[in-house]
């Protein structure tokens, strides 16, 4: 069976007091009772929203994005009020259709319209149709979305989804334990859509539940790419810059520019660190220097993960062991010939090419 991710599937129906609630007797409750009677729902709808307007491409600055807005809020709604968490977009849409037959506004049609690929008769229809089957229950969960970048808008939709399951977890979780989603690369997975609401109401529920979103991107200007790297960038209250150009879009106060401008690192011995914080106001200089297990171990150079790869092919050892070799080896190249640090993997695997890993190994006495 393949993956289902329907978003309705992590909707809580959680009573003021914490209780869950009889869904059996929802449709005893009007619909505008609805966001009053059960807590945090008005949150989990304004995220709901933001994955509708995504998924048919408004943006916050489009002109009808207000109503555009409120007939996704109110077909979730009412979808919820009827199927509650077996709602899927195709109730969605077919509610969109029923407020259109009763408004006649054309806006509510097209947004039907815009929707249609991920109900039961669209081609994405098959992600989003039925109970979601997503687990993430280890305490340590990585999800590879790469193969998604050439979707279009489906990655962003797919990103906005995790963010509210893994939100839902943080607030189903013990509030004793602290709880982190790190987004890499949030630049690629942020650029479909503009939806800084939903980034606003995550990261708030995240923080009350002893939760916190990281997202990491190549360059502090990355975050002036639309609403939802803005809103990520202005509800984040730590920001940590490493060595890297000056912004020209983002505006950094200028005891901040000064302190980025200072920033220096080297290639596998050191990098600067920029810290601050929006809150405490507190702007700090700091230096990481790893260790050569862990410099390696996190290593994206070509260089190492060849190196690295090599090396474990040969020895036929797991990552622990093949690390510790490369340590060795490396250590023992340099201090034979007196090599700097910087661009030795290169070096070595040219040494290995040219006179085979054995010799190599033979000559440095390894």
């Amino acid at each position: 069976a393949g993956i289902c991710i329907n978003p309705f599937s992590f909707v809580k129906f959680k009573l003021p007091d914490g209780d869950d609630y009889d869904l059996t007797k929802i449709t005893n409750l009007s619909k505008d009772e609805l966001l009053k009677a059960f807590k945090d729902l008005d949150d989990q709808v304004t995220m709901l929203k933001g994955i509708f307007l995504v998924s048919a491409g408004v943006g916050e600055t489009d002109n009808n994005y207000s109503l555009a807005s409120s007939y996704f809020e109110q077909a979730i709604i009412n979808s919820l009020h009827k199927h509650q968490t077996k709602s899927t977009y195709t109730t969605v849409y077919n509610e969109l259709l029923e407020l259109y037959a009763l408004d006649n506004q054309i806006l509510i049609k097209d947004l039907a319209s815009s929707i249609k690929s991920y109900t039961k008769n669209g081609i994405f229809g098959k992600y989003f149709e039925g109970e979601s089957n997503l687990n993430l229950d280890n305490d340590l969960i990585v999800l590879e979305l790469e193969e998604l970048l050439g979707k279009g808008d489906l990655k962003f939709i797919v990103l906005l989804i995790l963010m509210l399951k893994i939100n839902q977890d943080m607030y189903l979780g013990d509030r004793d334990q602290k709880k982190l989603c790190i987004i890499d690369e949030a630049w690629q997975l942020m650029d479909g859509g503009s939806t800084g609401k939903f980034i606003e109401a995550g990261y708030r529920r995240a923080r009350k539940y002893n939760g916190a979103f990281i997202t990491i991107t190549q360059k502090v200007d990355d975050y002036t790419m639309n609403a939802t790297t803005l809103a990520s960038y202005a509800n984040s209250a730590w920001k940590i810059m490493l060595t890297q150009q000056q912004p020209t879009i983002l505006k950094l106060d200028p005891d901040e520019k000064i302190l980025l401008q200072s920033l220096h690192s080297q290639n596998g011995v050191y990098s600067d660190i920029l810290i601050l914080n929006s809150e405490t106001k507190i702007k700090s200089l700091s230096r990481f220097i790893p260790d050569e297990f862990t410099q390696f171990l996190y290593s994206t150079t070509a260089d190492d993960i060849t190196l690295i790869k090599h090396i474990k092919e040969q020895d036929k050892t797991d990552t622990v062991a093949t690390l510790e070799k490369v340590i060795l080896i490396i250590n023992a190249y340099t201090t034979k010939y007196q090599r700097p640090r910087a661009g030795i993997s290169g070096e070595l695997m040219q040494q290995i090419k040219k006179y085979g890993y054995k010799n190599v190994l033979h000559d440095l006495g390894v």
